[in-house]
C-alpha cells in the first residue's frame, strides 16, 4: 500500500503524545486479498517510514503493538458483529 494510504492518529497523554499509523484504503484492502500489498515495507517509497520505525522501536514493542491492534480489531468485530455480518454479506 502506498504511503499516502495511511493516516497518523495522535493520542495525547498527560506528558506525551502517542502516534499510531492507520490504514485508510479499506476497499482496496478487502478486494485484493494479497496481504503483502498492504505492508509498508514491501514498497520502496515507504522505506523512510519503515527505517524510522525500526530505528525508534524495539522488536518487542513492535510485537506488543501488533497484539494490541489485533485485540482492538477483535473487540470491534465482537461488539459490532451484526454490522460486520451485514457488511460481509454485501461484499459477497
Amino acid at each position: 500500500m502506498r504511503s499516502y494510504n495511511y493516516v497518523m492518529v495522535l493520542t495525547h497523554d498527560f506528558d506525551k503524545i502517542e502516534y499510531r499509523i492507520r490504514v485508510i484504503d479499506f476497499d482496496q484492502q478487502s478486494f485484493e486479498g494479497n496481504s503483502k500489498m498492504y505492508k509498508p515495507q514491501f514498497l520502496k517509497e515507504n522505506n523512510k517510514l519503515v527505517n524510522l520505525t525500526l530505528e525508534v522501536l524495539q522488536s518487542g514493542s513492535i510485537d506488543q503493538y501488533k497484539r494490541e491492534e489485533r485485540s482492538l480489531l477483535t473487540k470491534r468485530a465482537t461488539s459490532n458483529h451484526i454490522r460486520l455480518s451485514e457488511l460481509l454479506h454485501c461484499m459477497k
